[in-house]
């Protein structure tokens, strides 16, 4: 276990081989996100993110001394969070759930990045994104998948929500039919390009090979 730094001093523990295979070093197209968000994200009001894993981008998300809260399914994974915002001397409120489109109870795979699953050994708590932060200015969703079963239906019951940052995975659902609900909705959709290393402007004749994160705001 040790630490190493994200971005502008903000601080990580590597709690594990897990975390280093993730983590360390960072990842130049992640680097960049961290970097665009906090230049162009007001994160002084009140963020949401589902699907914490160690806590990386919650420090992030954390760092301009907005209310925060963050959800994870994985109990671990929420001990290393809450190490992670200590660490930074950061506030947050980390929940042990996941969110889904019920508030109730589902099947998760187990697994540190993992999802929610029809079946399976562990039983976890679920939340919608209303019930967990109805007035969220700041969404943040990386749930593997999970985001086709929210989306676009919670656009309706979230209507306070100026930024959605959402990592989606179109090996799972239909990534373009999220991101043209957004455009219907009124927000303008950018695309973190990993490629030309730069955050652009969302083409719907974008290719889909593989997971990537989209920002919408209004």
């Amino acid at each position: 276990m040790y630490e190493i730094e994200i971005v502008r001093g903000l601080r990580f523990i590597v709690h594990d081989q897990e975390a280093k295979e993730w983590y360390d070093p960072i990842k130049p197209y992640t680097a960049l996100e961290y970097e665009w968000v906090l230049d162009n994200i007001d994160l002084t009001g009140k963020i949401l993110e589902c699907g914490g894993h160690h806590g990386h981008y919650a420090v992030v998300l954390a760092s301009k001394g907005g209310e925060f809260t963050v959800i994870d399914p994985h109990p671990a994974n929420c001990t290393k969070i809450g190490a992670n915002i200590e660490l930074n001397n950061q506030k947050a409120l980390v929940l042990n759930c996941a969110v889904a489109n019920h508030t109730g109870t589902s099947y998760f795979n187990g697994k540190s990045n993992g999802r929610l699953i029809p079946f399976g050994e562990m039983e976890v708590n679920t939340r919608t994104l209303q019930d967990l932060m109805p007035d969220a200015d700041v969404i943040k969703l990386d749930i593997e998948g999970g985001e086709y079963a929210i989306l676009p239906g919670a656009l309706d019951s979230m209507i306070k929500t100026k930024t959605w940052i959402i990592e989606l995975h179109p090996q799972f659902g239909n990534p373009r039919e999220i991101c043209n609900a957004f455009l219907k909705q009124g927000y303008t959709a950018l695309s973190v390009d990993r490629q030309q290393m730069k955050v652009r402007e969302y083409d719907n004749l974008d290719s889909w090979e593989g997971h990537k994160t989209c920002i919408f705001q209004k």
